[in-house]
């Protein structure tokens, strides 16, 4: 376990969520930890646990992330059937047994921001514009449990979230003693929702800096940016994800930024967004966003408790 001080600033190594470095080698099992009878996913591999002096229950932990370098040149998308959100007979309505089991390959072109699709099953090119971000962050979660890399909470995790990209910072809530922080999952890019199943899944290097915020209590993430804030809910379906997404977002703009709850309702519902996160897994990632120059002049005036 590494132990560092609030306010370090870390670079991390993350293989894919396959275990597979940039340079083809896999994790070596002296790198992999795993709980006492337990048969957790074993993809999805964590930079972690990190120790963050000063972290107790009740505090939060922000996580700046300040770069992502991609460090693959390679990256890739499983297909196969009932793998991702679709079922056999909404991806080929005509014939459901001709869905394939496919491995995408992309070339992942960092000088020109793009990855080429290598081996497509039809005959047309396709590009996608390199848009890396974390795939999966969190804590430790409450009474310490152990829980699968493919899942989301309020500790964070598996969110598959576009928006936990380079100038965003994640708020975590902690729940045990020194918060207990991982992350991994570096995805090159992904539309809302990861629908097949999977992003364009690489290997890349992350740098952030966690510190750690005393006595301002969350019930589930933040993340903030230079233009915008959001509150992300993991929750057993979609509806109640969206729901408690939005409620949390109402409470930071009454709360934290001192605007009439009534009003905040409002201006969400009339200015708001969703972000879709990992909708495959049993606990749905979203964010519930707004525009910081939406809001009223003194409301963006007013920096919030959480900075």
């Amino acid at each position: 376990m590494l132990r560092v001080p609030s306010g370090a600033i870390l670079r991390l190594e993350c293989p894919d969520s396959d275990n597979l470095f940039a340079d083809g080698t896999l994790i070596p099992e002296s790198h992999r930890a795993a709980t006492a009878g337990s048969a957790p996913f074993p993809g999805n591999p964590m930079a972690g646990p990190i120790y963050v002096d000063g972290a107790t229950a009740g505090d939060v932990l922000a996580v700046q992330i300040r770069a992502i370098h991609l460090t693959a040149t390679h990256g890739q998308t499983l297909l196969k059937p009932g793998h991702g959100l679709l079922a056999t007979h909404e991806v080929a309505p005509e014939d459901p047994a001709s869905v394939p089991t496919h491995m995408f390959r992309w070339q992942v072109d960092g000088a020109h921001h793009i990855a080429r699709l290598k081996n497509p099953l039809g005959p047309h090119p396709i590009e996608v514009k390199l848009d890396p971000f974390i795939g999966c962050l969190g804590v430790c979660p409450k009474w310490g449990q152990s829980v699968s890399t493919l899942y989301a909470g309020t500790f964070g995790g598996n969110m598959d979230l576009p928006i936990v990209r380079p100038g965003a910072t994640v708020f975590l809530p902690v729940e045990v003693d020194g918060a207990l922080f991982g992350l991994g999952d570096i995805h090159a890019a992904q539309g809302y929702g990861e629908i097949i199943g999977g992003a364009i899944e690489t290997a890349g290097e992350v740098e952030v800096q966690l510190s750690v915020i005393k006595n301002v209590a969350l019930r589930t993430p933040r993340l903030r940016t230079a233009s915008t804030i959001a509150a992300i809910a993991s929750e057993g379906d979609l509806n109640k994800s969206i729901r408690g997404s939005a409620s949390e977002l109402v409470q930071w703009l009454s709360g934290g930024f001192g605007m009439n709850r009534f009003d905040a309702y409002n201006v969400v519902s009339q200015a708001g967004s969703f972000v879709l996160g990992n909708l495959i897994s049993g606990t749905p990632s979203v964010a519930a966003c707004i525009d910081i120059a939406r809001l009223p002049d003194e409301v963006q005036q007013c920096q919030g408790e959480l900075q």
